[in-house]
């Protein structure tokens, strides 16, 4: 299902940026994102968007194309400003 998908592409993806060495359940990363030193909206935006990913999941009904569509977009703008700030660390400091 294409929401599993999404769930384990951001978690992956998550867990490598954050420096986790294993893959983490949308659950756990709220937790750990909580003890991060990252920027405080960048850390709302991935609290919400796990919370989000986690009632989608848990839910019966079988999420819209445009709730999909909705989730990727949300996990793609939190990839971007992660590269964002990497790039300014390694490249700009």
């Amino acid at each position: 299902e294409m929401l599993e998908e999404i769930s384990r592409t951001t978690s992956r993806c998550l867990s490598k940026i954050l420096n986790i060495k294993h893959q983490i359940t949308f659950d756990e990363l709220i937790k750990e994102i909580s003890a991060k030193d990252i920027d405080d909206d960048l850390r709302k935006e991935i609290i919400n968007f796990s919370n989000e990913m986690m009632e989608k999941s848990y839910k019966d009904k079988k999420p819209s194309t445009e709730d999909i569509e909705k989730l990727i977009e949300k996990g793609v703008n939190i990839m971007k400003r992660f590269l964002q700030i990497i790039y300014i660390e390694v490249y700009l400091s």
